[in-house]
C-alpha cells in the first residue's frame, strides 16, 4: 500500500493512499489535516482496512487474519504501537492464538472456544499473565474489528472468562544480600571472564540499579554523556515516561566501581578499533560472537532473562531485575528518606502512585512519627 503526506503551503498536511487492485476494487483517497501525527493516524487506519479487504470478507474472515488486520492498524489513541510489542504479539498468536483458533472464521467463533485456547495454555504450564495477554489479544481485536464493521453480532470473548494475571509479589533484597549479589558479580566483572555465560555484563546494569532505583530500559538507554562522574549525578533522558525524565544522585560507594567500569570500557572500545566518544553507551556489548552491534546497547531482553538465570544459581531466587528497584526504595524508607523524594527519584508520574505501590513499607515510619511527638501531658509537672 502505498501511502504519503505532503505538506501543503498553508501548513496544513495532505494525507494520500493507494492500496493497489484488492479484487474488483481499488481502494485510494486523500484528506487534509492540520497537524502531521492525525494526517498519520488517518493513514494507519486505511492500512488496516486494505490488510482487512486483502484478508478476506467478512463472510470467511478468521482469527489470524482479523488480529493481523488490528496490529496494522492505529492505537486507540493514535499513533503506532512499538514494534517490540507488536512483535511480542505476534509471537503469542503464532505459538498459543492460531493453532487453536487461528483458522476459526470471526462469525463462527464461540465463547467456548476461546476459553479453550486459554485452557490449552493453562494445560502447558504458561504463566497466568501469557494467558491474560493472550485473552485481551483476542478481546481487543474482536473488539476493534466489530467496530470496523467487519462482522455483525456480539464480541464473544465479553463471554468468555478471562484469566487473571497472577500478581507478583515484590520482593527486597537485605543489605547484606545486595552487598553479597555484587561482590559476586565483580568476582567475574574483575577477572575478565566474559565466556562465564556473559555475567560479567550484568554487573555495571546492576550496581547502578542498585545505586539509582532506575528501570533496566532506563540503564539500557545510558550514555556516558548523561553521567557526570565528578558531581555524582545521572540524568534519565530516556524515559517510560515524560515525568522519568529525570537527574538522579548516585550513591557515593558507587561511584569508584563506575570510574573503573568506565575505564574498562574505553579500553574495549580501543582494543577493538573503535575509538571512543561520550556517546557511547554506559552498559556496552562487546562481544563478536552474538551477532550484535559490537559496542552498541546490550539486548534488554536478554540482560533480564540472563540475571533471573544467574540469581536463582547464586541464591537469589525468583529475584527479577525490578527487584532491585524495589530494593532501593526499601533502603531509603529504611534510612527515613521522604516519600516525596523518592517519587522524584524513580521518576513516577506522581506522589500518590509512589504511596499507593510503597504505601506498606511506610507503616514503620508513621509509628516512629508517632513516637517523636512530646509527651504533652507532661507539661507543667515536676
Amino acid at each position: 500500500m502505498d501511502t504519503k503526506i505532503e505538506r501543503l503551503a498553508d501548513g496544513s498536511y495532505r494525507a494520500s493512499y493507494d492500496a493497489g487492485r484488492i479484487g474488483s476494487q481499488r481502494p485510494r483517497g486523500r484528506k487534509t489535516f492540520a497537524l502531521r501525527k492525525d494526517a498519520t493516524a488517518w493513514l494507519r487506519e486505511r492500512e488496516g482496512d486494505a490488510a482487512l479487504g486483502a484478508m478476506g470478507t467478512p463472510r470467511d474472515l478468521t482469527v489470524s487474519s482479523l488480529i493481523e488486520a488490528w496490529l496494522a492498524s492505529p492505537k486507540k489513541r493514535g499513533g503506532e504501537r512499538k514494534p517490540s510489542t507488536v512483535t511480542g504479539y505476534r509471537q503469542v498468536v503464532k505459538d498459543h492464538i492460531a493453532p487453536s483458533i487461528g483458522a476459526v472464521c470471526v462469525r463462527d467463533l464461540r465463547e467456548d472456544q476461546i476459553e479453550a485456547c486459554i485452557k490449552a495454555m493453562k494445560d502447558k504450564g504458561l504463566k497466568p499473565a501469557t494467558q491474560a495477554q493472550a485473552w485481551a489479544i483476542i478481546h481487543a481485536s474482536l473488539t476493534w474489528g466489530r467496530k470496523k464493521k467487519k462482522y455483525r453480532g456480539e464480541n464473544p470473548a465479553d463471554y468468555a472468562d478471562a484469566p487473571s494475571p497472577d500478581r507478583y509479589e515484590m520482593k527486597f533484597l537485605e543489605v547484606d544480600e545486595a552487598r553479597r549479589m555484587l561482590v559476586e558479580l565483580a568476582r567475574t566483572y574483575v577477572a575478565q571472564e566474559r565466556r562465564a555465560a556473559g555475567h560479567s555484563v550484568l554487573y555495571a546494569p546492576v550496581l547502578i540499579a542498585l545505586a539509582t532505583g532506575a528501570r533496566l530500559g532506563e540503564i539500557g538507554r545510558l550514555r556516558w554523556c548523561d553521567v557526570d562522574l565528578k558531581t555524582g549525578r545521572l540524568t534519565i533522558l530516556q524515559a517510560k515516561t515524560p515525568s522519568g525524565v529525570r537527574p538522579i544522585t548516585l550513591s557515593p560507594w558507587a561511584l569508584e566501581p563506575l570510574k573503573r567500569h568506565k575505564r574498562r570500557e574505553q579500553e574495549m572500545a580501543m582494543s577493538l578499533g573503535l575509538g571512543w566518544n561520550e556517546e557511547h553507551p554506559v552498559c556496552g556489548h562487546w562481544s563478536p560472537r552474538s551477532g550484535m552491534e559490537v559496542g552498541g546497547p546490550l539486548n534488554l531482553n536478554s540482560v533480564s532473562g540472563l540475571f533471573r538465570r544467574w540469581a536463582d544459581r547464586h541464591g537469589f531466587t525468583g529475584v527479577r531485575f525490578h527487584d532491585l528497584r524495589h530494593t532501593q526504595v526499601a533502603m531509603l524508607i529504611a534510612e527515613g528518606v521522604h516519600p516525596k523524594v523518592i517519587s522524584e527519584r524513580l521518576g513516577h508520574a506522581s506522589y500518590a502512585f509512589t504511596m499507593n505501590r510503597y504505601g506498606h513499607l511506610l507503616k514503620g515510619l508513621e509509628e516512629q512519627a508517632a513516637g517523636a511527638v512530646p509527651d504533652l501531658t507532661a507539661l507543667g509537672t515536676k
